[in-house]
C-alpha cells in the first residue's frame, strides 16, 4: 500500500513539473520553479491570516509606491526645467551662478577677502581725523576698531594728533610739542569741516580711550614720538590701564625701541612693526630698525605679548615677503588701503587692513569681478584735508606716514 502510494504522489510531482504548474498558499499562486522570499509569501496571505510583522511590509509598500510617485513628478519637472533652461539660457546661468556661490564654487578672481577693517584715525569721511566725533563715526559706521596717534604737550599731556604740528588739522600753527595742553585746546579742530563740528577740541589720549571703550571699538595706537621718555612710556601704560583697555589696545610704531620700552612696562600687550620696506634685512628711512630684527624680537616676546606681528604699506608688500612673516608665525597686516580691488589680491595671510574708506556695507555691494566705480576713490580729497592712496606705479612718491 506504501509503495501505490508513493508511485502516485511521484507521478503527480512529475507531471507538474512537466507542465510548470503553479500552486496555491494560503490564497497566494506560486511557480515550483521560482524561489520566494518569506516576505513575497507574506503580503500574499489572506488579509485575516497576515501577522502583525507583515504590516510593516504592506507600509513600505505603500512608501515605496509613493515615492515613486514623487519620483516620477520630480522627471517631470526636470523635463520642464530643461525645456525653460532651452528656452532662457541666460536667465538660467544667472540662477547657476547664484547656486554655484552659495555652494562655494566661486572663481578665485571674485573672491575678496574681509579682513578686519581698521578705521584710519577715525572715520575721516565724515568727521575731523583724530577727534572723538571721527570715532563715533567709525562705530556707527560699522567699524569695530580704530587707528589713532599719540603725542605730548609741553607740559606732558597725551594727545591725539597725526602730525608734530596742528597746521594741517586746525586753526592755529605750531608744534604741540611746544604748546601747552590748554593752548592746544583752544584750537578748533573742526575748522574747515562745517557748523556741525566747529569748536571741536582735541582730545586727551584718556578722553579718547574712555570714549571707545563706551563705544566698544578696539584702538591701534601709534607712538609717534621716536625717543620717548620714562615719564611718556609710564604715562601711556598708566592711561591705557585705567582706561579698562588693556586688552583692547595694539600699539604700533615705525620704531622698535618705541615697542620694545612698552613691552618692559607690561606683559600681554599687542604690538605691530609698520614699515614701506622692500627688503626684510634693508632699513626703511621711517624706521629705525629692519624688519628682520624687528621680527627677531617679537620672536623672544612671543610667549608674553598678546600678539606680535608686522603692518605694512600695501605698495611695498611682495608675495614673497608676506610668506616670510606667515612662515615666522607671525600676524600679517595692511595699511593704508582704499582701493576695494585690492581686496582680491592680497595675501590671504592678511588678518586687518587700515582704511579711510572701505566698510563692510560697501564689500556686501561688491558681488561681481572688476573694477568697481569710484572703489578707489579716497575718502576726502581737498587741499585742507589730502588724502593719498598711491597706486603701484606711484609708490616711489608715496607718503611713509601712516
Amino acid at each position: 500500500m506504501k509503495q501505490c502510494l508513493s508511485a502516485l504522489l511521484y507521478l503527480i510531482c512529475s507531471v507538474a513539473l512537466l507542465f510548470g504548474a503553479n500552486f496555491t498558499v494560503r490564497g497566494g499562486r506560486y511557480n515550483l520553479y521560482h524561489y520566494y522570499h518569506p516576505a513575497e509569501i507574506l503580503s500574499a496571505a489572506a488579509p485575516d491570516e497576515i501577522p502583525e510583522n507583515s504590516e510593516i511590509s504592506q507600509d513600505s509598500q505603500e512608501k515605496n509606491q509613493e515615492n515613486s510617485e514623487v519620483s516620477q513628478d520630480s522627471q517631470e519637472k526636470n523635463q520642464e526645467n530643461s525645456e525653460i533652461s532651452q528656452d532662457n539660457p541666460g536667465e538660467n546661468s544667472e540662477i547657476s551662478r547664484e547656486n554655484q556661490e552659495s555652494a562655494g564654487e566661486i572663481p578665485d578672481e571674485k573672491i575678496l577677502k574681509r579682513p578686519r577693517l581698521i578705521a584710519h584715525r577715525g572715520y575721516t569721511a565724515s568727521a575731523p581725523e583724530n577727534t572723538l566725533a571721527a570715532f563715533e563715526a567709525a562705530a556707527r559706521a560699522g567699524y569695530d576698531c580704530i587707528e589713532t596717534d599719540v603725542r605730548f604737550t609741553s607740559d606732558g599731556k597725551a594727545v591725539l594728533l597725526h602730525r608734530p604740528v596742528v597746521d594741517d588739522t586746525s586753526n592755529g600753527t605750531g608744534e604741540i610739542a611746544n604748546m601747552t595742553l590748554e593752548q592746544a585746546r583752544a584750537l578748533d579742530f573742526g575748522a574747515g569741516r562745517g557748523e556741525e563740528y566747529a569748536g571741536t577740541r582735541i582730545p586727551t589720549l584718556e578722553e579718547g580711550l574712555a570714549f571707545c571703550r563706551g563705544l566698544g571699538l578696539d584702538v591701534y595706537l601709534e607712538l609717534k614720538v621716536p625717543e620717548m621718555t620714562e615719564e611718556q612710556y609710564k604715562n601711556i601704560a598708566f592711561t591705557v590701564q585705567d582706561c579698562g583697555m588693556r586688552d583692547h589696545v595694539t600699539f604700533i610704531s615705525f620704531y622698535l625701541t618705541c615697542l620694545e620700552g612698552m613691552a618692559a612696562r607690561d606683559t600681554g600687550y599687542h604690538f605691530r612693526f609698520l614699515t614701506s620696506s622692500r627688503d626684510m634685512k634693508i632699513q626703511h628711512d621711517s624706521n629705525d630698525a629692519t624688519v628682520k630684527q624687528a621680527m627677531e624680537y617679537f620672536w623672544s616676546i612671543q610667549e608674553t605679548a598678546g600678539s606680535v606681528g608686522i603692518s605694512w604699506n600695501y605698495t611695498r608688500l611682495t608675495p614673497e615677503l608676506a610668506a616670510e612673516v606667515e612662515n615666522a608665525g607671525l600676524i600679517l597686516e595692511l595699511w593704508t588701503v582704499d582701493d576695494l580691488n585690492i581686496l582680491r589680491d592680497m595675501p590671504l595671510s592678511c588678518s586687518a587692513i587700515t582704511t579711510n574708506s572701505i566698510t563692510n556695507d560697501l564689500i556686501n555691494l561688491m558681488d561681481s569681478p572688476g573694477e568697481i566705480p569710484g572703489a578707489n576713490s579716497p575718502a576726502i580729497d581737498t587741499e585742507e584735508n589730502p588724502v593719498k592712496n598711491p597706486g603701484a606705479e606711484d609708490i616711489t612718491d608715496i607718503d611713509d606716514e601712516m
